[in-house]
């Protein structure tokens, strides 16, 4: 999945499908500077598992040409929409 946003935000755009419509509606105003952040790493090189954190989110590194970024999903809602997802740079 994380793969997917970075590849979706590589291109300059977001899968609001996989999202719940709450998060949908946050995320709309986000791509510019979602695209600009990722896009300013280089091109994705690779994504590694870091930890799940005590509320559950999965927390991956993704490593860029230029970069790295650490990547947080929370957890699905049961009809496996993602509920929250936010990246920053790696290490803050």
């Amino acid at each position: 999945m994380v793969v997917s946003y970075i590849k979706d935000l590589e291109q300059g755009h977001q899968d609001y499908a996989t999202m719940t419509p709450q998060l949908a509606a946050l995320s709309r105003p986000q791509p510019p500077k979602a695209v600009a952040l990722v896009r300013q790493q280089g091109a994705f090189k690779s994504l590694a598992f870091a930890r799940v954190a005590p509320n559950g989110a999965n927390v991956y590194i993704a490593t860029f040409t230029h970069g790295k970024l650490i990547w947080v999903i929370m957890p699905l809602s049961k009809d496996g929409k993602v509920t929250g997802v936010f990246f920053r740079p790696f290490p803050l």
